[in-house]
C-alpha cells in the first residue's frame, strides 16, 4: 500500500456578533439572536453592570453570567451542540435590577468546509 494520505482540516468561522443594549434587558426573557449555524463555540460576554440569566429556549434559566463576565464553551471538545436556529436569550438574575450600562454579546463560531 503505497501513496499518500490527504488530511483536509475543518475550517472554521465566526458568525456575526449578536448583541443586546442594557436598556432592553427585563425581568422577563428577551432574544439577543439567532444562530444561522450549528454552533460549535459559543462566547457569551456581559458587559453590564449587573449579574444574568441565559436561555437557549427563552423559558429556563440555563447559565448565570456576574456581571462584568463571559462564558465560553468550546463544543468541539464535549460533543454537545446546538442546533442551528437556536435563539439565545437574557434577562435580569435579580428581578427588579436593571442594568445601567453596557450590553450583552453573542458570539458562536461554526466548522465550515
Amino acid at each position: 500500500m503505497g501513496g499518500y494520505v490527504n488530511i483536509m482540516p475543518s475550517r472554521g468561522w465566526y458568525e456575526e456578533a449578536k448583541t443586546i443594549a442594557f436598556g432592553d434587558i427585563g425581568d422577563a426573557y428577551s432574544a439577543i439572536g439567532t444562530c444561522e449555524h450549528p454552533p460549535r463555540k459559543r462566547i457569551i460576554n456581559n458587559f453590564t453592570d449587573i449579574d444574568i440569566w441565559i436561555s437557549f429556549d427563552g423559558i429556563e434559566n440555563h447559565i448565570a453570567i456576574p456581571k462584568g463576565g463571559h462564558f465560553i464553551d468550546d463544543e468541539a471538545i464535549n460533543g454537545i451542540v446546538l442546533p442551528s436556529g437556536t435563539t439565545f436569550y437574557v434577562k435580569r438574575l435579580t428581578a427588579g435590577v436593571a442594568p445601567t450600562s453596557g450590553m450583552v454579546v453573542v458570539s458562536i463560531g461554526y466548522m465550515g468546509v
